[in-house]
């Protein structure tokens, strides 16, 4: 068969030695250049590989944050910063907040799980603040008792 412009197509497979290979016929002949009638032709080669587009997938709804897990979590630092001894309101919102995720099946239960322990920590601050007041007075009456009985 031949082409448009009355040269015959060549047959055989592409880029074996002695065969031509098919393509526009300005880019057959050698010596001559492209032409505008040749824009938008390619030579053919091996196909470009398509990528296929993003594939859309349907995203599961978020679950929402057990709100009392946050609370829980944000008193037991704050009372690392202030008074130690809210930290049992942390513990205890805390333990609530994990019997109602694991029942409701919202998200937060490391949350809640933060504030149970930085709450413990906060109670175990108190303890040992309240230990060392008790030593610390315990040595001043001591010591002005002992001032005291002295006559000193």
């Amino acid at each position: 068969m031949d082409k448009p412009d009355g040269e015959p197509q060549a047959t055989g497979t592409p880029g074996a030695t002695g065969t031509p290979t098919p393509g526009p016929a300005s880019l057959d002949k050698p010596g001559v250049p492209p032409g505008p009638a040749d824009a938008g032709r390619t030579v053919p080669g091996p196909a470009r590989p398509v990528w296929p587009g993003p594939v859309s997938r349907p995203f599961a709804p978020l679950r929402p944050t057990n709100t009392l897990a946050v609370t829980a979590l944000v008193i037991a630092l704050v009372s690392l910063a202030t008074c130690p001894l809210i930290g049992g309101v942390a513990v205890y919102l805390g333990n609530r907040a994990r019997a109602e995720i694991r029942s409701s099946g919202e998200q937060g239960d490391g949350l809640a799980l933060a504030g149970v322990i930085v709450g413990w920590c906060a109670i175990a601050l108190s303890a040992v603040l309240l230990l060392f007041m008790v030593a610390y007075f315990g040595f001043l009456a001591i010591m002005f008792g002992a001032m005291f009985a002295t006559g000193v």
